[in-house]
C-alpha cells in the first residue's frame, strides 16, 4: 500500500489535496469478491500521542462508475462530448476511453488542459471545434466539452455551463466531508494531548475519553499508564520509608548494645569503688534515656522530652569521659511544645563528643541552643573542638559519599531523617572551622506537638 502512487504523493506533499486517476482499488474486496474501478482522494495528516507524532494518509474513494454516469448521461448536440482531465493532460474520464486506450483514437488533452476557463475556438481534425473549458476547483481536474462549430447554440453552451457547475459542486461536497472526517478524528486526539499536558503540568488528574472507539481506547491506555506510574511512584516513596525505618533501627540496634555495655561497665566500676551515689546518678539517666528511646513506638516527640533525652546521654558521657567537657542546654518555654522527630540530638551530640570532646582536657563545652525563626524551628549543637576542614564540610552530606564507620553514619541518617519527614527543605546545616569548633543545626518546621499526629 505504501509504495502505491496516491499514498507516495500525498507524503511527498502533505499541505495538498491529492486526486488520483481512475485505478483498480485493490485493498477492499466487495461482498462478491471483486474490486471496484475508483478516483481516490488523498491527503496527509498527522497523529499526535504525548511528545509523539505519526504521520499517516487518510484516503477517500469514488466509484468511477458515479463519474461515468454522470457524462454518460449528459450529450451534446452534433457529435459534441464531454470528457474530464487532469491538470497535466491525463485522461480520467472519456466517452471513448478504450480507443485512447487502444491508440486507435487521439485526444489533444494536454493542450486542453493548458487553457484557462472559457470558451476556446482549435482546430480538431478537419473542422474547427469550441472547447468550453471549466477547472473543478481542488482536484486540479478540468472538465472539456468538445463540441463542433457546426450546430453550436447558446442553450447548448449553457447545458454545458451547467453541467460544470453541478460537477464543481459535487467536488466541493466530497471536500467538504473530507474537512468534517478530519476534524472527527483529529478533535478528539487533541483534546486527549491537552489533558495529557496539563497532567505534566500538574493541573489535572483524568485524561480525555473520547471520540471514535480507536482514540477511547487509546486514552483508557494512558489513563492506565498514568494511574500505573502513581502506584509506582507510591510504592518507591513507601519503600524508600521503610528502608530508612530499617537503616533507623540498625543504627540503633548497632548503637546502643555498644553504649549499654559502656554504661553498665562504668556503673560496675563506681560500685566496686563504692560510688553508689553517681551509680545511681547514671542508672537514673539510662533509664530515662532508654524510656524516652521507645517512646511507645512514636515517631515524633516534645522538643522537652527530646531534650531530657539528650541530657541524659550528656550526663552519663560526662561521667565516662570525666569531667573533659561542661555542656549546656538553652530552650524557650514556647519551645518546648513544639513537636521533632525523635532521637535526632543526641547523634550529633554524640558525634561532637566522639570528634572533638575526646581530643580535649578538661576545657571542651558543648551547647545545644534552641530557637524558632518564622515558621521553622532551629535547634544546634556547638563545640568547641578541633573542627573540620570546608572541603569535608561540603562532602559529609553528599549522598554517595562515602562515609566510614562512627564517622558521620548518625549526621547523615538524622538528614535524611528530617528530609524525608519534613520534605528537602529541611535538614542538617554545618558549620566548622578548624581549630575553632563545629555547629549542626537541625531546621524542622515548627508545628505543636500532637500525641494523634506523632506517628
Amino acid at each position: 500500500m505504501t509504495r502505491q502512487e496516491w499514498f507516495r504523493r500525498a507524503l511527498a506533499q502533505t499541505e495538498n489535496l491529492h486526486f488520483s486517476t481512475p485505478m483498480v482499488q485493490n485493498m477492499f474486496a466487495s461482498s462478491e469478491g471483486s474490486y471496484s474501478y475508483v478516483v481516490s482522494l488523498s491527503c496527509a495528516v498527522e497523529l499526535t500521542y504525548g511528545m509523539r507524532t505519526d504521520q499517516g494518509v487518510l484516503l477517500i474513494t469514488l466509484k468511477y462508475g458515479a463519474i461515468s454516469e454522470l457524462f454518460s448521461n449528459t450529450s451534446l448536440i452534433n457529435d459534441g462530448y464531454i470528457y474530464l482531465t487532469g491538470s497535466d493532460g491525463t485522461i480520467l474520464y472519456h466517452p471513448k476511453q478504450q480507443l485512447i486506450a487502444t491508440g486507435r483514437y487521439l485526444e489533444d488533452s494536454a493542450s486542453a488542459a493548458a487553457l484557462s476557463d472559457g470558451t476556446h475556438t482549435v482546430e480538431t481534425g478537419a473542422r474547427p471545434s469550441t472547447l468550453i473549458v471549466r477547472s473543478a476547483g481542488y482536484t486540479g481536474w478540468k472538465v472539456v466539452g468538445v463540441i463542433p462549430q457546426v450546430g453550436l447554440t447558446l442553450d447548448t453552451a449553457r447545458d454545458f455551463l451547467f453541467l460544470a457547475m453541478i460537477f464543481l459542486a459535487y467536488f466541493a461536497a466530497l471536500v467538504l466531508i473530507n474537512a468534517l472526517i478530519s476534524t472527527r478524528l483529529t478533535r478528539p486526539i487533541q483534546q486527549l494531548e491537552n489533558s495529557v499536558r496539563r497532567l505534566e503540568r500538574g493541573e489535572g488528574e483524568a485524561i480525555y475519553i473520547g471520540g471514535s472507539y480507536e482514540v477511547q481506547h487509546l486514552g483508557r491506555s494512558v489513563q492506565q499508564m498514568v494511574d500505573q506510574m502513581r502506584k509506582l511512584t507510591l510504592d518507591i516513596v513507601r519503600e524508600h520509608e521503610e528502608k530508612q525505618r530499617h537503616e533507623l533501627d540498625a543504627l540503633q540496634a548497632q548503637i546502643n548494645p555498644h553504649f549499654l555495655y559502656n554504661t553498665l561497665d562504668i556503673i560496675v566500676w563506681m560500685i566496686e569503688r563504692n560510688k553508689p551515689e553517681e551509680a545511681v546518678r547514671i542508672v537514673t539517666a539510662l533509664a530515662r534515656l532508654f524510656r524516652i528511646s521507645l517512646s511507645k513506638g512514636r515517631n515524633f516527640i516534645p522538643v522537652r522530652d527530646e531534650l531530657e533525652h539528650t541530657r541524659n546521654y550528656l550526663t552519663i558521657q560526662q561521667m565516662r569521659y570525666k569531667d573533659k567537657f561542661t555542656y549546656s542546654i538553652d530552650a524557650p518555654e514556647e519551645t518546648l511544645e513544639l513537636a521533632v522527630i525523635k532521637l535526632v540530638v543526641q547523634p550529633i551530640v554524640e558525634n561532637a563528643i566522639y570528634h572533638s570532646m575526646d581530643f580535649m582536657d578538661g576545657e571542651g563545652e558543648i551547647r545545644v541552643t534552641v530557637r524558632v525563626e518564622g515558621s521553622d524551628l532551629f535547634i544546634s549543637v556547638s563545640d568547641n573542638g578541633i573542627g573540620m576542614p570546608q572541603d569535608l564540610v561540603d562532602r559529609l552530606l553528599v549522598e554517595h559519599f562515602p562515609i566510614s564507620k562512627g564517622s558521620g553514619v548518625g549526621l547523615k541518617n538524622v538528614n535524611e531523617r528530617i528530609r524525608l519527614y519534613a520534605g528537602d527543605a529541611y535538614g542538617v546545616i554545618i558549620e566548622s572551622e578548624l581549630d575553632v569548633g563545629t555547629t549542626i543545626t537541625l531546621r524542622l518546621p515548627a508545628l505543636p506537638y500532637s500525641k494523634e499526629e506523632a506517628k
